[in-house]
């Protein structure tokens, strides 16, 4: 077993290792021991600087999904009230991100009451990245008013244009973490897709959306496809091709009209039509078949009425004089035009 001794050791000299088979070493014994790296990182002198072991480290409790173990990593947090806000904010979230959301830790007033803690009297940053949690962990409502309130004060900052985007998109996440609790939440995040928050803003949006899988979270992107900046859209069209009901939510607004098929790209045509569900394929090819009736109809003609021009003889002198004009500067023969 790693020791107390061993452990405060390692997470003092780990900001410090500059070999990368020395910092292998220390992640490989931390590992060994998650929960007690943590909960040390928790107090060590070096706090601040120990977030990205935390988060490797919080993220290996949360894919072991034992429950037991999750629980006693919040009370932590919550207990270690004087550890920098960074690095219990970087837990939490890593937590709420990474543990499967059927992994629910059974409800203890220990637990209860370290999550009414972290959303009532911690900083905003620690709060709002607990409350995916608090929402995840307590299906009976015990937390409902603190759950309420918190909600109602980030849904406000999601406006506030004067706040950093950094902290806006952790709101985001917070937000679509908790949609369940307010069916207001999904709405007022998506009124930033398109909208004058910056492209960094709205990317991270778009990814926190998308992560979600949430049939009514690809119906908004889905929505607010066109009025994403050029760039965006191709990572919209990536979040919504991933899932069934996100590509099926794409197909309906190209039927309605709102996103013009002549706004996707080629590749993006191509992988709707070649879509891994049969259904969503069925029916991209379908309905792309359909919109482009009058335009292929259209070239139909045009070649149609340009093919006699084609055919007609050439005229070789008119040819040579058009060749020099245009081609001859690059295409050349040994030399000769």
């Amino acid at each position: 077993p790693v020791t107390e001794q061993v452990t405060r050791a390692v997470l003092a000299l780990f900001p410090d290792l500059k070999d990368q088979w020395l910092e292998f070493a220390a992640i490989g014994l931390a590992s060994q021991a998650p929960a007690q790296f943590l909960e040390a990182a928790l107090t060590a002198r070096n706090a601040s600087e120990l977030v990205p072991l935390a988060r490797l480290l919080a993220g290996q409790i949360a894919s072991k999904g034992e429950t037991p173990a999750i629980a006693r990593l919040v009370e932590a947090v919550a207990r270690r009230a004087a550890a920098p806000d960074t690095l219990r904010q970087s837990i939490l979230e890593t937590l709420a991100a990474e543990t499967r959301a059927s992994v629910v830790p059974a409800w203890t007033s220990s637990l209860e009451g370290a999550l009414r803690t972290l959303l009532s009297k911690s900083p905003a940053s620690v709060a709002s990245a607990a409350l995916p949690l608090a929402a995840r962990f307590d299906r009976d409502g015990r937390l409902k008013d603190q759950t309420r309130s918190l909600v109602a004060s980030l849904t406000a900052k999601l406006t506030d244009s004067k706040l950093p985007d950094e902290q806006r998109a952790r709101v985001v996440t917070s937000l679509v973490g908790v949609r369940q609790a307010d069916a207001a939440i999904l709405p007022a995040v998506g009124k930033l897709l398109g909208s004058s928050a910056s492209p960094a803003l709205q990317k991270q949006t778009l990814e926190a959306l998308g992560a979600s899988g949430d049939p009514a979270a690809g119906r908004l992107i889905a929505s607010a496809f066109t009025k994403l900046p050029a760039d965006l859209q191709e990572t919209a069209f990536s979040h919504l091709v991933r899932r069934t009901e996100g590509s099926m939510a794409l197909l309906d607004v190209v039927k309605s009209g709102e996103v013009k098929l002549t706004s996707l790209s080629p590749n993006s045509i191509h992988r709707l039509r070649r879509h891994n569900d049969a259904t969503v394929a069925k029916r991209a090819n379908e309905l792309i078949d359909e919109l482009r009736g009058p335009e292929l109809k259209e070239k139909a003609a045009l070649i149609a009425k340009l093919t006699p021009e084609v055919e007609k003889s050439g005229n070789v002198e008119n040819g040579h004089k058009l060749f020099t004009q245009n081609c001859a500067v690059c295409h050349k023969f040994v030399g000769l035009v």
